[in-house]
């Protein structure tokens, strides 16, 4: 798995954005591939959206995403590829 942040994966992107954490949400695959996210207790919040509008994913909670899902670090939207 990874971190994704300011001082994780996709640093490049998300340095020099206050709302980002420096680890803002770690990712991992699950044991059939799918992408399982976390959020590390980001002060902004991470949200996703599976085609049923953008929703919260609660605090120490985890989501698994899908192709085509876009995960949101507070304003900064990653689509979820192939």
């Amino acid at each position: 798995g990874a971190w994704l942040g300011r001082e994780g994966l996709g640093q490049e992107w998300f340095r020099g954005n206050p709302y980002i954490s420096r680890r803002h949400v770690f990712i991992h695959p699950d044991r059939n591939g799918r992408l399982i996210v976390e959020d590390d207790r980001s002060l902004n919040g991470v949200y996703y959206d599976s085609g049923n509008g953008r929703e919260k994913l609660p605090q120490s909670s985890s989501v698994i995403l899908n192709p085509g899902d876009i995960l949101w670090l507070y304003n900064v939207p990653l689509k979820l590829e192939g």
